[in-house]
């Protein structure tokens, strides 16, 4: 009668640990990995680029994000923030061989832009083109809507606009 006592209690406490290991687990894969600093870059097609065809042209990609929707056109996207984190904007040609470089010039919060998530946008001092922005340190709910100039530095240098959005993550 004993050990069958001690191999219950055995068995239960053996339970709860692995309960304990699977919930450590979980709260460390959805919190640890995905509360961080985020990287947009804007992959440009400079090859006929106009004002009418910048949903094609333009290809915004979240680097290091591991949700299955890491891309998409810029009136389309959305990047997903975290608070008391940064964002970066950074712009490449798609066409790597092409010689040619593309500055994100500024990033702003648009005047009809919904909720306000950043606390304010800045240049990188270190990385010419690269505009950097610091996230509130509070939750908010809804999108912030905001736009990216940026330069295609060429002869002529030409200059687009696109609007894509914000929405922080619990």
């Amino acid at each position: 009668m004993g050990t069958i006592t001690f191999l219950k209690k055995t068995i239960k406490i053996a339970g709860i640990f692995t309960s304990l290991l699977v919930l450590i687990s979980f709260k460390t894969d959805n919190n640890d990995l995905e509360r961080k600093d985020v990287q947009v870059v804007l992959v440009i097609d400079t090859d006929g680029i106009n004002v009418q065809n910048l949903d094609t042209k333009v290809l915004f990609v979240n680097v290091g994000d591991s949700t299955s929707s890491r891309t998409g056109n810029p009136s389309n996207f959305i990047t997903k923030v975290y608070k008391n984190k940064k964002i970066q904007w950074s712009a490449v040609p798609k066409d790597e061989t092409s010689g040619l470089t593309i500055d994100v010039l500024f990033v702003f919060r648009k005047q009809d832009g919904g909720v306000e998530m950043v606390d304010d946008y800045d240049y990188d001092k270190s990385k010419k083109g690269v505009v950097v922005a610091k996230i509130k340190n509070k939750k908010v709910e809804g999108f912030e809507n905001y736009n990216v100039i940026f330069r295609i530095n060429e002869e002529p240098v030409r200059t687009f606009q696109v609007d894509p959005k914000l929405q922080m993550v619990p």
